[in-house]
């Protein structure tokens, strides 16, 4: 059972396995081959028969096949004579069929000429009939019930209007008068019938009218009918409040703030809400009417819709509208946006209704009413040109956006009135500001009288008239302009809705001009004259108090121009090719205007200081440095100019350290101190000094290097140093003066020369002295500078005028002599002016330059007063690389040309 079972089964194996059990030599083969033998030859038999009953089989199967295919074929030909039988009975019924049609087309043409032949027959005889006076057979007809009789009456009497406009008989013309005077008889009979269901509320009849007159006359009667007698237009309280006072019925609490530039604009207006929603509810529920009545509905609401507009809308709006003009222009213009947006909300909600079909195609002709659409896009375009006309008066070409300039220009010279005010007074002029001027044009006019008014009340004139103006009216104010660029954001936020968009970047640039006149001009600059003014009228001291307007005309700047590139120039990227390169250039002019009166601010700041410490030290007494020795004014600690010269210099440090940052309040200080480094030279050569007043003199010097010190400005320390050490100059022993400049650290890079001016006001020069200190120091007598050495006046000459030429120096030679050479020529780069960074087209920030080659010019001193060293190299670096505050005075040529 294994081997069987096994996947490897062989018969071999299996028989060698059975037999192995058994003893093959007791096996009696010829019984074994006796029974195989008989056992083959049954199966012999048994493949014979088998073999005879598949033969026989298989020519049975032939045989079927054969019959098969001969019925098969039989049946083939029977099937296409039928088939050829059905295409015989097809090819005759359509020969029938055509024969058919063409006595059908017959009798239609005969049936069609036979009717037309009893219509004209029987318009003949109407015709005939009523040409006679005689009416009865129409009036039956007219009068049969049933709507098929006035169906057909509505035909025949369109007919016969056709035919009397065209017969030329003798009576022909009363005839035509009878037959008309019938028409409007009918016609009048089935508007009554048309009323009368209307009332009765029985929409099947009110359709059927409709039908009948759509077919006499187009139905236009019957529109007008339904229009003219709708509940809509015949209450008053809803069309639009037309009473005699409608100023009764306005919210009171949302006119009284309309005006108010600082509160939020209304979102909506009670009484013209309440109007259009009454509108929108109408129409939804008349719509259903119109298209279960009329067989041409669209038209329908067509003409109501335009009823409506022509008659509630329009009438509301213009109250609404006299009513706001009457305050002032600015509630005009909120008032105009408010109803356009309100309005245009209606028209998008009622074009669903566009929707509506009309059957008018199934009477033959397209009659439509006077003043609509066809096509199912009418009632769309319709709505479209009534909300355009109906605001039209109000925006047509340039009108709106001159109001709304204008009204900009009011609110600007209303709110800035008392800042003008203050300014003029304080120069001593008539008031001319703004608000004065466009105060009296309005005021000409008694139209205008709320307008002045309102003005009045924004500037603060209306309450306090005799009110005493303050220092606080003259100062900017970040929330001022604040104000004015939310006013302006809010005009142009109207713009965006009420302009086209072909026309909307010309109108945004128009309100920035409008800004930056208002915030620019009669705000910023004229602050800013005012400073000047100020700054060049002072005599006695210097109004270091003139740089506290820096800061806030800066930010002012700032935020105009930060307004300018994210809410106007995005804009005008679908405007006019040019346009917004254009409101770039605009947006640099204005920001470059303002850059060059803050660099006049400084400028002369920086000069009448310099001319005040001039003064200061003009004061310092022929004595103050030769005191006796019984002098009492040797127990002063320092001389009366150098404790002048030191107040100025702090006063200036605080004020600059409170107004000015960055890079703007480290060029500053560093030209206040260079330039005043250079009135100490020249006014250190200018009086004698005795030992004892030696003393005193280094005394001043060190509180200047101490005052200038606090300025923290490193460019500055070698200077003061070397200052200190020329004063010690004048106290240090004669024998010891040649070792002393050559030592000392600033003093041994000079010339000797220079320092022959210095030398000769000590009190114990004389001239062996001289000669003793010309020969040890190796001063040449044909020197430049032996005489009085004046590179500093050439180096401060060369820093004040850069188109000078360049500081002559002195190379010392191998030997004791020295020979005086000069500079190769190079040209000085311009005074720039402090400028802002700067918009360009794509409403990016540039940064601008600062004040023009200050540190070249200052590198020219240095070298000229052996200053130069590579501290100073690493502090102007440092200075170069700090973040600019709030000029951003960075050099940088290349953005500026690329601009």
């Amino acid at each position: 059972m294994n081997l069987i079972d096994s996947k490897s089964f062989q018969i071999r194996d299996f028989i060698d396995s059975v037999c192995d059990e058994f003893n093959l030599d007791k096996l009696n083969k010829d019984d074994y081959l006796n029974s195989i033998q008989s056992n083959l030859d049954d199966l012999n038999s048994y493949h014979h028969n088998l073999n005879l009953s598949r033969n026989k089989l298989i020519r049975s199967v032939k045989h079927a096949e054969i019959k098969h295919t001969q019925i098969t074929h039989e049946l083939t030909l029977n099937f296409e004579a039928v088939g050829n039988s059905f295409l015989d009975l097809e090819n005759s019924i359509s020969q029938v069929g055509n024969t058919t049609l063409n006595i059908g087309d017959q009798l239609q043409l005969f049936s069609d000429d036979r009717s037309r032949a009893l219509a004209a027959r029987d318009l003949i005889q109407h015709y005939s009939a009523l040409s006679r006076g005689d009416s009865s057979k129409l009036d039956s007809l007219r009068k049969s019930p049933g709507k098929d009789n006035r169906m057909s009456c509505a035909f025949l009497l369109r007919r016969l209007s056709a035919v009397s406009a065209v017969v030329d008989t003798p009576n022909a013309k009363s005839t035509q008068n009878i037959i008309e005077k019938y028409c409007e008889k009918f016609e009048k009979d089935l508007l009554k019938l048309f009323d009368k269901s209307y009332r009765k509320g029985d929409p099947k009849m009110m359709a059927h009218c409709a039908q009948t007159l759509l077919a006499f006359n187009g139905g236009a009667s019957c529109m007008q009918v339904y229009v003219n007698q709708h509940d809509f237009f015949i209450s008053k309280d809803k069309i639009g409040l037309t009473s005699s006072d409608p100023s009764h019925h306005l919210d009171s609490n949302l006119w009284s703030s309309i005006s108010d530039p600082d509160v939020q604009p209304p979102s909506n207006e009670p009484s013209l809400t309440a109007l259009v929603n009454e509108i929108r509810n109408t129409v939804e529920q008349e719509a259903q009417i119109i298209q279960a009545v009329f067989p041409n509905p669209a038209v329908v609401m067509q003409v109501f819709l335009q009823r409506v507009f022509a008659q509630s809308i329009q009438t509301k709006i213009e109250d609404l509208l006299e009513h706001s003009r009457a305050i002032s222009n600015f509630a005009f213009l909120r008032m105009l946006h408010l109803s356009r947006m309100t309005i245009s909300g209606l028209v998008d909600d009622l074009k669903k209704f566009d929707t509506l079909s009309s059957s008018i195609k199934s009477m033959g002709s397209a009659l439509v009413a006077p003043g609509t659409f066809a096509g199912p896009s009418g009632i769309s375009m319709m709505l479209d040109q009534a909300l355009d006309e109906l605001f039209v008066p109000y925006m047509e070409g340039e009108r709106y956006i001159s109001l709304e300039c204008q009204s900009l220009t009011e609110l600007y010279a209303g709110f800035l009135s008392n800042f003008t005010l203050y300014h003029n007074s304080a120069h001593g002029l008539k008031s001319t500001s703004v608000l004065d001027r466009v105060v009296s044009q309005l005021s000409e006019t008694s139209t205008a009288s709320s307008s002045a008014a309102a003005l009045l009340k924004l500037s603060g004139k209306n309450d306090e008239i005799n009110k005493e103006l303050d220092e606080n009216d003259g100062k900017l104010s970040l929330n001022v302009a604040e104000r004015m660029l939310r006013w302006n954001a809010e005009s142009v936020g109207r713009c965006i809705d009420l302009t086209l968009s072909n026309n909307l970047s010309k109108n945004v640039f128009k309100l920035l001009q409008t800004l930056a006149e208002s915030i620019g001009g009669s705000y910023v600059e004229t602050a800013i004259d005012s400073t000047i003014y100020k700054i060049e009228s002072s005599k006695y001291d210097v109004p270091f108090e003139s740089l506290e307007i820096c800061s806030p005309a800066d930010l002012i700047t700032q935020l105009w121009q930060r307004y300018a590139a994210t809410t106007i120039i995005p804009l005008t990227n679908n405007g006019a090719i040019g346009m917004k390169r254009e409101l770039a250039v605009f947006a640099n002019n204005t920001i470059n205007r303002l850059e060059v009166k803050l660099n006049t601010i400084l400028q002369k700041l920086m000069d009448v200081t310099i001319n005040y410490l001039g003064s200061c030290l003009q004061k310092q007494r022929k004595g103050d440095f030769r005191p006796k020795d019984d002098d009492t004014s040797f127990a002063r600690i320092n001389t009366e100019p150098c404790l002048l010269c030191c107040q100025v210099l702090s006063s200036a440090r605080d004020y600059a350290m409170d107004s000015l940052t960055g890079s703007n309040l480290d060029k500053f200080l560093i030209e206040l101190g260079v330039a005043f480094h250079g009135l100490l030279l020249d006014h250190l050569k200018k009086f004698s000094v005795n030992p004892t007043g030696g003393l005193m003199l280094t005394k001043d010097i060190a509180l200047y290097q101490e005052t200038i010190t606090n300025f923290n400005q490193a460019i500055l320390k070698p200077r003061y140093e070397m200052l200190r050490q020329l004063g010690n100059l004048f106290i240090v022993r004669p024998e010891v003066l040649r070792a002393y400049m050559r030592d000392d650290v600033h003093l041994s890079k000079l010339d000797p020369a220079m320092l022959r001016p210095y030398l000769s006001q000590r009190s114990d020069y004389t001239t062996s002295l001289a000669k003793y200190l010309d020969k040890e120091l190796g001063i040449s007598t044909t020197s430049s500078f032996a005489n009085g050495g004046n590179l500093y006046k050439a180096a401060w000459a060369t820093l004040n005028n850069p188109s000078s030429s360049s500081i002559p120096v002195t190379r010392r030679g191998t030997g004791d002599e020295s020979e005086s050479v000069k500079e190769d020529q190079k040209p000085t780069p311009p005074r720039t002016q402090l400028q802002r960074p700067k918009l360009t087209s794509d409403g990016r920030k540039r940064p601008g330059t600062a004040i023009g080659g200050l540190f070249e010019q200052l590198d020219t001193l240095n070298m000229g007063l052996g200053l130069k060293t590579d501290d100073d190299g690493n502090d102007k670096e440092t200075s170069q690389k700090r973040a600019p505050a709030y000029l951003n005075l960075q050099n940088n040529d290349q953005d500026k040309n690329n601009l």
